[in-house]
């Protein structure tokens, strides 16, 4: 993979700057951002050499810029990158997102100032489009409720509750509805009482989450991003991971949430199941 970034790095700067700008000239653009860029990494990075660093945040940037043009088809014409991305591109999406490899975003301003495409917001949507199953087959859920349900849902509030918290199934057992926001926004999460029944039976409103090789690696590297940010208000996805972990007991619970459209999963539900024990904390 590093071999392929240094590939396309090389022919972005090659086809996408009037002058024929090289890697090496983009470097000295960067180079007055890099004692922000090294105090976003920890120690290990004060051994590496400035210029090597330099280096190594124009070769990330440039390619993960390269990526976002060429999935949004607004890169440069002499961009040649179909035999260097051809048959790679789920293995560069997931790349791209892995916790190791985030670049300062100071590192990239620099480089939008370059190539003032406007790709981010539609690259951010075609990510955010790999969670919503709903999305790819066509289907159209209900339409989603104004605001959030009181707020952002943090796990500090809800992981030690939870850690007793009852199963999926027998949690419609003892009439507590399970329900889909039509949304997959982590942060939508509510409870609220059925508006058709005359009892107090209360329903889970939560979102959807779609469950596949690319998403389930993305998830476990916001997790880790968020826990390394320790911004209570920046935790929604391990918030929600840890209360749907915590309704997962067995595979009868996956298929419970299945059936409520809240979870869709191209894996077993035992492999599901083993998602949950494996990355979330009892």
């Amino acid at each position: 993979m590093e071999q392929v970034k240094e590939a396309v790095a090389h022919q972005l700067c090659r086809s996408a700057l009037r002058d024929e700008m090289a890697v090496s000239q983009i470097l000295e653009v960067i180079r007055p951002v890099l004692p922000l860029a090294r105090s976003c990494y920890d120690d290990t990075v004060e051994t590496i050499e400035s210029s090597d660093l330099a280096y190594m945040m124009v070769v990330d940037g440039c390619f993960l810029l390269a990526v976002m043009s060429i999935l949004t088809r607004n890169y440069p014409e002499r961009l040649e990158h179909s035999s260097l991305t051809h048959g790679r591109m789920l293995r560069i999406m997931k790349d791209i997102l892995l916790f190791e490899n985030q670049i300062p975003w100071a590192v990239m301003r620099r480089l939008f100032d370059m190539w003032p495409v406007p790709v981010v917001d539609q690259f951010v949507s075609m990510v955010l489009a790999y969670f919503d199953f709903d999305r790819h087959l066509g289907l159209k859920g209900p339409d989603a409720p104004e605001g959030n349900g009181g707020g952002a849902v943090r796990y500090c509030d809800y992981a030690r509750p939870f850690a007793h918290f009852t199963s999926a199934v027998e949690l419609a057992e003892a009439g507590i509805h399970l329900h889909g926001s039509g949304t997959c926004r982590v942060k939508d999460v509510r409870v609220a009482q059925e508006p058709r029944s005359l009892l107090r039976i209360g329903q889970l409103v939560l979102p959807k989450l779609a469950l596949s090789w690319l998403p389930r690696c993305w998830l476990i590297n916001m997790v880790a991003l968020e826990c390394v940010t320790d911004r209570s208000d920046r935790s929604g996805v391990s918030s929600y991971l840890a209360i749907l972990g915590s309704l997962v007991r067995a595979e009868r619970d996956v298929e419970e949430l299945r059936s409520r459209r809240i979870l869709f999963s191209t894996m077993s539900d035992q492999r599901t199941v083993e998602f949950f024990e494996g990355s979330l904390p009892r």
